[in-house]
């Protein structure tokens, strides 16, 4: 699986590394992620958060293996939890996703996530990120920065050039992304996005977000 090109700012990390208390387990991780989202993500969404955050905080998460499938990254270990969690009927599934059903256990697993000092900034920013993207705008995003699309189905979306573009500018535009991060979502030079970006957006957007490069 390629290592992740997009960082979290040195003190953010510092912070997610120094939080009281043990690694937060996979389970919880998922119930805070859905509890976090509204108590309902579908599949790839819910997976790729989980990619994302286990990716940026692996001290802080318990150990969770992923590798490229048909939609990028997928790990065996949040399938399991993910049934073990349906069958004492804490979630359910259906084609829309994965719903929590009891709100408790949600609220439970978040504050457990608080403890591990920057871990649930990441988690709110990483879904702050999601929520403004349709999903093949999100696995532009995640293909282009966090790799695992070698078995995708889907890895054809790395060579639509428009739709990485629009996807960096709208995530630049909102002051999600760094402008370094962006053109790597875009496959360009820093250069050649800032002047895309100064003609689309009228201006450039600074952003001291937790997602830089």
């Amino acid at each position: 699986m390629a290592s992740s090109v997009a960082r979290l700012s040195r003190d953010a990390l510092r912070r997610v590394a120094r939080g009281s208390g043990e690694r937060v387990t996979l389970r919880d991780l998922i119930l805070a992620a859905l509890y976090t989202a509204g108590g309902k993500l579908s599949r790839l969404r819910l997976m790729k958060l989980l990619y994302i955050v286990s990716s940026h905080a692996p001290r802080a998460v318990q150990d969770v293996e992923f590798i490229p499938y048909r939609f990028g990254a997928w790990s065996e270990d949040v399938e399991h939890e993910l049934e073990m969690l349906e069958k004492k009927g804490v979630t359910e599934s259906s084609r829309e996703g994965v719903r929590l059903r009891d709100i408790n256990e949600g609220e439970r697993a978040w504050q457990a996530v608080e403890k591990r000092g920057n871990l649930a900034s990441l988690l709110r920013e990483t879904l702050e990120i999601f929520n403004e993207l349709d999903d093949r705008e999100l696995l532009a995003f995640v293909y282009s920065v966090y790799g695992g699309y070698e078995e995708s189905e889907k890895k054809h979306i790395l060579l639509d050039k428009r739709l990485r573009l629009e996807t960096a500018l709208k995530l630049y535009e909102r002051g999600l992304i760094s402008v370094t991060l962006a053109a790597r979502v875009a496959g360009m030079n820093v250069l050649e996005f800032v002047d895309i970006a100064r003609r689309k957006l009228g201006g450039l957007v600074t952003s001291d977000k937790l997602f830089e490069e």
